[in-house]
């Protein structure tokens, strides 16, 4: 009886463990994703760059990055009205109401910095 009562709670103080990591991670990109669209409301490339990591900046310069940003994405939607949709796979879904309406989505490395960062038409 003694040791499947400690069978029992060692299972509950492992899955409160992982859970706390998992919150963890998730208020974490919830803090980075909700940065990244007050950056985005106010048109400040330079600021949404600084978030990303390493293999986000091998891909694209800043000023790559600046360029497209100023060129392409701040000029179709003025991402005032965003929504969550959900998390999938680590990466947070919101909906930028516009026209047209676009999806950002948004996900981190392991050091807590952009990895993922796409913005395409919207689809559910």
């Amino acid at each position: 009886m003694k040791r499947a009562t400690l069978t029992v709670i060692t299972a509950i103080i492992m899955h409160t463990g992982f859970s706390q990591a998992n919150n963890t991670h998730q208020a974490t990109l919830d803090s980075i994703s909700s940065l990244v669209i007050h950056y985005m409301q106010a048109k400040q490339a330079d600021s949404i760059y600084a978030l990303a990591g390493e293999e986000l900046k091998s891909k694209l310069s800043a000023a790559d990055f600046k360029s497209l940003a100023e060129a392409q994405v701040f000029v179709i939607n003025d991402f005032k009205n965003v929504t969550f949709i959900g998390t999938t796979n680590g990466i947070n879904k919101y909906k930028a109401a516009g026209t047209p309406d676009l999806q950002l989505l948004i996900g981190l490395d392991e050091k807590n910095k952009l990895q993922t960062l796409l913005i395409q038409p919207f689809s559910n």
